[in-house]
């Protein structure tokens, strides 16, 4: 029976410490906060250095545009078309004003157009 009894004594004698529930909880909450601010970081950077490269693509772009705009204008010159012409061989004259056909949209239909000829042949 002694045996018994001392186990006893030994569980009075311990001292037991609350478990703190709430400060485990604020701790739970603070590591949840944490990993989703860390996680919603993260998506931000990567979708910033998405935007940066698409914005340098977009910009190297319209630069192109601009090239092209200008190589386009300078060739659809009249200067430029009359020296292709030459260059070619091609003997290009302007229409005379009874061969040229206007084609006008009707202000009463959209879907129908009106030929106008200047001078009826």
């Amino acid at each position: 029976m002694r045996h018994k009894r001392t186990n006893q004594n030994r569980r009075r004698q311990e001292v037991r410490v609350p478990f703190p529930t709430i400060l485990v909880g604020v701790l739970t909450l603070s590591v949840v906060i944490g990993a989703g601010y860390m996680s919603i970081n993260i998506r931000c950077s990567g979708l910033g250095k998405q935007i940066k490269l698409q914005e340098r693509a977009l910009i190297e772009t319209q630069k192109r545009l601009m090239v092209e705009q200008d190589k386009w204008s300078s060739r659809t010159a009249p200067i430029n078309l009359e020296r292709a012409l030459a260059h070619h061989g091609l003997k290009m004259e302007m229409p005379e004003s009874r061969q040229v056909m206007r084609i006008e949209a009707w202000k009463e239909s959209k879907d129908t157009l009106a030929i106008n000829s200047r001078n009826s042949l």
